[in-house]
C-alpha cells in the first residue's frame, strides 16, 4: 500500500470512530437517554482522537516544531 494510503487508512479508521460515537451520543441526549452507553461511546471516541493524536506526532506536525 503506498505510504499515502496508508496514512489516509490510518487517520479514517479512528476518525470515523469518534465521528460515529458523538453522533450516537449527541441522538441519545436529543431523546433525553442517558446512561452507561453513552460513557462508553464517549470514552471510545476520546480513544480514538487519542490515536489520531499520536499520528499527528509522527508527521512531526505539532505546532511547537515548526
Amino acid at each position: 500500500m503506498p505510504e499515502q494510503a496508508k496514512l489516509a487508512h490510518d487517520i479514517r479508521n479512528p476518525l470515523t470512530i469518534v465521528t460515529t460515537n458523538l453522533d450516537f451520543v449527541l441522538a441519545e441526549m436529543e431523546a433525553g437517554r442517558s446512561g452507561g452507553e453513552l460513557h462508553a461511546a464517549l470514552r471510545e471516541a476520546r480513544d480514538a482522537a487519542e490515536r489520531l493524536s499520536i499520528i499527528a506526532d509522527g508527521l512531526g506536525t505539532r505546532p511547537s516544531e515548526t
